[in-house]
């Protein structure tokens, strides 16, 4: 067990970042607290590779996990968003004001006319609310875009009332942190056998 010990060590540091992050009052330090998320969610992969390497069963069960770390859109993003910050110029996510409101009933018109949205016709608001903060945006690595994530193991992460789940830093965090710790309970259990 003490050879998966550093792994441990780093999905902590990538988790107490995640809270960091969720609790952040300015912007900067929501940036901050996520780059610190998405190399310690990194290294945490590494860690568990090199520590189940010596175990007969690891290279079939690494291959798995690199290859869903690699196929799956959520994990994609958040691998590639960590080589983009640290090895481009680029960055995963921008601030915005994210402004959200149900409608009772009612159709209204809706168009964008010079930079602003205008509903015209009968509704009547159920819930609105805005929040400032970052939102998760397209990033470069090598040459190739990865845009934020609308899927994680099959699932959608939205739907068209919830578009923006996927550019939402705290729904990718949090379903990426889930799979990171069922990793190192698969590791863990594979090297106590």
């Amino acid at each position: 067990m003490a050879r998966i010990e550093g792994a441990r060590l780093r999905f902590l540091s990538a988790h107490s970042a995640f809270e960091r992050f969720q609790t952040a009052r300015t912007i900067f330090d929501q940036r901050r607290e996520w780059s610190t998320f998405l190399s310690e969610l990194s290294a945490t992969f590494n860690q568990v590779l090199r520590a189940t390497k010596q175990h007969g069963k690891a290279s079939a069960w690494a291959g798995r996990k690199k290859a869903e770390r690699k196929d799956d859109p959520l994990l994609q993003y958040l691998a590639q968003a960590r080589h983009s910050e640290n090895h481009a110029i680029g960055q995963s996510a921008a601030d915005t004001l994210r402004l959200s409101v149900k409608l009772n009933h009612g159709g209204p018109d809706v168009a964008v006319q010079a930079g602003a949205l205008v509903m015209r016709g009968p509704f009547h608001t159920h819930s609105a609310k805005a929040s400032q903060g970052i939102s998760l945006i397209d990033v470069l690595n090598e040459g190739k875009w990865y845009p934020p994530p609308k899927s994680h193991l099959g699932q959608p992460l939205g739907d068209s009332e919830d578009w923006f789940r996927g550019t939402d830093p705290i729904v990718v965090g949090g379903l990426g942190l889930r799979w990171f710790e069922g990793l190192i309970a698969e590791a863990e259990e594979m090297l106590t056998k």
